[in-house]
């Protein structure tokens, strides 16, 4: 479907998504961008036949397609299929509770003629917890809204906007790549902020749910990270898990700072983040003496696709 499409597609958005429901809110948004003429819009979805009608209501777009997964898990392979089908030469992997703010598109599109791959600024659209903040802080702080533009060595796995031909040049490795930011980081070249590309994220804030979500992300951290390691080196990583949960604090810190500037936190924040980050060492080190279950990797999918499920306010 191409309603009312004048150009090619300068940026494909990638959004795969297990029902409609949980992914309108974002094309709203999408739908309400300044050059929305300009982007493509990929759906990768069990449920076609729905999301084709929930989509039907917008037009504008240069392009819109359905695509037919036999599952939204795992999520790196439904991803690597909408990179690999995308016809724009920028491709922007977009999740269900990460929100485009106005001119967004705009602003990563620009940045894009000057830099292989694009980091918007983010927010917290759910800010009223402690625990949002924790999460918030820990995944995305360091390139909150606020930064100045300016070279990074570390970005997202997905929510950037990325040269769709360097992706493909990953070869068969993008399905794992995507779902590893430590292996995009050394295989693509360095990316570039751009703080008039605003975009929230929403984060996991009930109690049950925050806690598991923050041990899964230790575990990911600590699988992927080992993965052709000997059993020695793995031992010794476990070992130094007192010394890397420093590490860990040290490093996002400069997170931590910059939301304190920013206004506010709720109370407790600041134990909740350091919490969080204690939580995630101790799946870090289970990770590399023990690995991570097929359940635990499907437990993190549902976390990342279904994440509006679980907060305690939305935005």
């Amino acid at each position: 479907m191409n309603p009312g499409a004048s150009q090619a597609p300068a940026m494909s958005v990638i959004l795969v998504t297990d029902t409609w429901e949980r992914i309108r809110r974002v094309v709203e948004l999408l739908d309400a961008q300044s050059v929305k003429e300009r982007l493509e819009v990929l759906f990768l979805t069990p449920e076609p036949d729905t999301v084709e009608v929930g989509v039907a209501a917008f037009d504008g777009f240069a392009a819109v397609r359905v695509l037919r997964v036999d599952s939204v898990y795992p999520l790196s392979v439904a991803r690597a299929i909408g990179v690999r089908a995308a016809a724009a030469p920028l491709v922007f992997i977009g999740e269900t509770h990460s929100y485009p703010e106005p001119g967004w598109a705009e602003a990563l599109i620009e940045a894009a003629t000057s830099a292989d791959v694009v980091v918007p600024a983010f927010s917290n659209p759910n800010p009223r917890e402690a625990l949002s903040w924790a999460a918030f802080l820990a995944d995305y702080g360091i390139w909150g809204q606020g930064r100045e533009p300016g070279p990074l060595d570390r970005w997202p796995g997905y929510n950037c906007a990325c040269s769709r031909s360097l992706l493909l040049s990953l070869g068969e490795d993008l399905d794992a790549a995507i779902g590893r930011a430590g292996e995009i980081w050394n295989r693509l070249p360095a990316a570039h902020f751009e703080p008039r590309a605003r975009m929230g994220h929403l984060n996991v804030s009930r109690p049950r749910e925050w806690m598991d979500e923050r041990y899964l992300a230790g575990l990911i951290v600590g699988t992927d990270r080992a993965v052709g390691w000997s059993v020695m080196r793995r031992a010794a990583y476990a070992l130094a898990a007192p010394a890397i949960f420093v590490v860990v604090v040290w490093r996002g810190l400069p997170a931590v700072r910059w939301a304190r500037r920013q206004g506010r936190l709720p109370r407790g924040t600041l134990v909740a983040w350091t919490f969080g980050m204690l939580v995630r060492v101790a799946g870090e080190a289970v990770a590399y003496v023990f690995g991570m279950s097929e359940d635990a990797r499907l437990r993190m999918n549902a976390y990342e696709v279904r994440k509006t499920s679980y907060v305690v306010t939305g935005p």
